[in-house]
Protein backbone atom coordinates (compact mmCIF):
# COMPACT_ATOMS: atom_id res chain seq x y z
CA UNK A 1 0.00 0.00 0.00
CA UNK A 2 1.15 4.11 -0.75
CA UNK A 3 2.31 5.81 2.00
CA UNK A 4 1.24 4.56 5.56
CA UNK A 5 -0.76 6.79 7.97
CA UNK A 6 -1.89 6.95 11.50
CA UNK A 7 -4.27 8.74 13.34
CA UNK A 8 -2.90 11.43 16.14
CA UNK A 9 -5.29 13.53 18.22
CA UNK A 10 -3.89 16.80 18.70
CA UNK A 11 -4.87 18.25 22.28
CA UNK A 12 -5.50 21.87 23.59
CA UNK A 13 -2.73 23.66 25.74
CA UNK A 14 0.52 25.45 25.09
CA UNK A 15 3.42 23.31 23.62
CA UNK A 16 6.82 22.24 24.37
CA UNK A 17 9.51 19.88 22.50
CA UNK A 18 12.20 19.23 24.53
CA UNK A 19 15.34 19.97 22.73
CA UNK A 20 16.98 17.08 20.43
CA UNK A 21 19.89 16.57 22.68
CA UNK A 22 17.30 15.38 25.54
CA UNK A 23 18.16 12.09 26.27
CA UNK A 24 14.92 10.45 27.48
CA UNK A 25 12.43 12.73 26.27
CA UNK A 26 13.50 13.81 22.72
CA UNK A 27 10.47 12.68 21.09
CA UNK A 28 7.72 13.47 23.75
CA UNK A 29 5.38 16.07 23.03
CA UNK A 30 3.73 18.15 25.72
CA UNK A 31 0.76 20.37 25.90
CA UNK A 32 -0.48 22.63 28.73
CA UNK A 33 0.45 22.76 32.42
CA UNK A 34 -0.53 21.44 35.54
CA UNK A 35 -0.77 18.61 34.60
CA UNK A 36 0.70 18.23 31.47
CA UNK A 37 -1.01 15.89 28.60
CA UNK A 38 1.63 14.50 26.51
CA UNK A 39 2.45 12.36 22.76
CA UNK A 40 5.10 10.28 22.63
CA UNK A 41 5.96 9.60 19.28
CA UNK A 42 8.11 7.16 17.32
CA UNK A 43 10.78 9.76 16.13
CA UNK A 44 12.19 12.96 16.60
CA UNK A 45 10.87 14.08 12.35
CA UNK A 46 7.50 12.99 13.63
CA UNK A 47 7.67 14.71 17.12
CA UNK A 48 8.58 17.86 15.05
CA UNK A 49 6.21 17.74 12.58
CA UNK A 50 3.64 17.36 15.43
CA UNK A 51 4.75 20.58 16.93
CA UNK A 52 4.97 22.28 14.02
CA UNK A 53 1.28 21.40 12.82
CA UNK A 54 0.30 22.38 16.76
CA UNK A 55 2.24 25.69 16.85
CA UNK A 56 0.47 26.77 13.21
CA UNK A 57 -2.66 26.62 15.84
CA UNK A 58 -3.86 23.24 14.58
CA UNK A 59 -6.29 21.21 17.52
CA UNK A 60 -7.95 17.40 16.37
CA UNK A 61 -7.28 14.66 14.61
CA UNK A 62 -4.82 14.61 12.13
CA UNK A 63 -3.54 11.60 10.16
CA UNK A 64 0.51 11.78 9.65
CA UNK A 65 3.20 9.31 7.68
CA UNK A 66 4.40 6.68 9.92
CA UNK A 67 8.22 6.84 8.77
CA UNK A 68 10.37 8.83 9.92
CA UNK A 69 11.43 10.01 6.48
CA UNK A 70 8.07 10.43 5.50
CA UNK A 71 7.81 12.70 8.38
CA UNK A 72 10.55 14.88 7.65
CA UNK A 73 9.69 15.54 4.33
CA UNK A 74 5.91 16.48 5.50
CA UNK A 75 7.52 18.99 7.89
CA UNK A 76 9.38 20.39 5.09
CA UNK A 77 6.78 20.57 2.91
CA UNK A 78 4.56 22.12 5.67
CA UNK A 79 7.23 25.16 6.65
CA UNK A 80 7.46 25.86 4.01
CA UNK A 81 3.21 26.05 2.98
CA UNK A 82 3.15 27.72 5.94
CA UNK A 83 5.70 30.70 5.03
CA UNK A 84 4.72 31.16 1.75
CA UNK A 85 0.90 31.27 3.13
CA UNK A 86 1.56 33.85 5.81
CA UNK A 87 4.02 36.18 3.27
CA UNK A 88 1.00 36.10 0.74
CA UNK A 89 -1.84 37.15 3.64
CA UNK A 90 0.46 39.64 4.62
CA UNK A 91 0.93 41.30 1.24
CA UNK A 92 -2.74 41.24 0.92
CA UNK A 93 -3.22 43.19 3.94
CA UNK A 94 -0.76 45.40 3.10
CA UNK A 95 -1.96 46.36 -0.27
CA UNK A 96 -6.23 46.48 1.44
CA UNK A 97 -6.01 47.93 4.63
CA UNK A 98 -4.36 51.31 5.91
CA UNK A 99 -3.12 50.27 9.85
CA UNK A 100 -0.97 48.10 11.35
CA UNK A 101 -3.10 46.59 13.44
CA UNK A 102 -5.85 46.42 10.93
CA UNK A 103 -3.43 44.79 8.77
CA UNK A 104 -2.63 42.40 11.76
CA UNK A 105 -6.04 41.34 12.31
CA UNK A 106 -6.72 40.67 8.50
CA UNK A 107 -3.62 38.31 8.60
CA UNK A 108 -5.21 36.77 11.79
CA UNK A 109 -8.17 36.41 9.91
CA UNK A 110 -7.08 34.52 7.00
CA UNK A 111 -4.60 32.20 8.81
CA UNK A 112 -7.75 31.22 11.05
CA UNK A 113 -8.75 30.08 7.61
CA UNK A 114 -6.27 28.63 5.97
CA UNK A 115 -5.23 26.73 8.99
CA UNK A 116 -9.43 25.37 10.10
CA UNK A 117 -10.93 26.58 6.84
CA UNK A 118 -13.58 29.18 6.14
CA UNK A 119 -16.44 29.77 8.25
CA UNK A 120 -19.61 26.99 7.12
CA UNK A 121 -21.85 30.50 5.70
CA UNK A 122 -18.78 31.24 3.75
CA UNK A 123 -18.00 27.76 2.20
CA UNK A 124 -19.79 27.61 -1.43
CA UNK A 125 -18.22 27.20 -4.36
CA UNK A 126 -15.41 29.17 -5.02
CA UNK A 127 -16.20 30.40 -8.72
CA UNK A 128 -19.61 31.23 -7.49
CA UNK A 129 -19.78 35.28 -7.55
CA UNK A 130 -22.29 35.27 -4.29
CA UNK A 131 -19.95 33.72 -2.65
CA UNK A 132 -17.34 35.77 -3.29
CA UNK A 133 -19.70 39.02 -2.85
CA UNK A 134 -20.58 37.86 0.65
CA UNK A 135 -17.24 36.58 1.45
CA UNK A 136 -16.42 40.49 0.48
CA UNK A 137 -18.86 41.90 2.97
CA UNK A 138 -17.68 40.08 5.55
CA UNK A 139 -14.46 41.73 5.52
CA UNK A 140 -15.93 45.04 4.76
CA UNK A 141 -17.93 44.70 7.72
CA UNK A 142 -15.28 43.47 9.70
CA UNK A 143 -12.88 46.73 8.46
CA UNK A 144 -15.45 48.72 9.31
CA UNK A 145 -16.03 47.54 12.80
CA UNK A 146 -12.61 48.13 13.37
CA UNK A 147 -12.29 51.64 12.22
CA UNK A 148 -15.23 52.05 14.07
CA UNK A 149 -17.53 52.84 11.46
CA UNK A 150 -20.26 50.59 12.85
Amino acid sequence: MGNPKKRVEIPEGDIRLPAAENMFEATTIYFGKNPAESIVCDSRAEAELLAAIAEAGYRGPISIPTTEEGCRILHQKLLDRLARARAQFEQLARERAGSERLQAQIVEILWRWFIYGAPQDLRKTPTNPACEQQANQVIEQKVATVNGEV
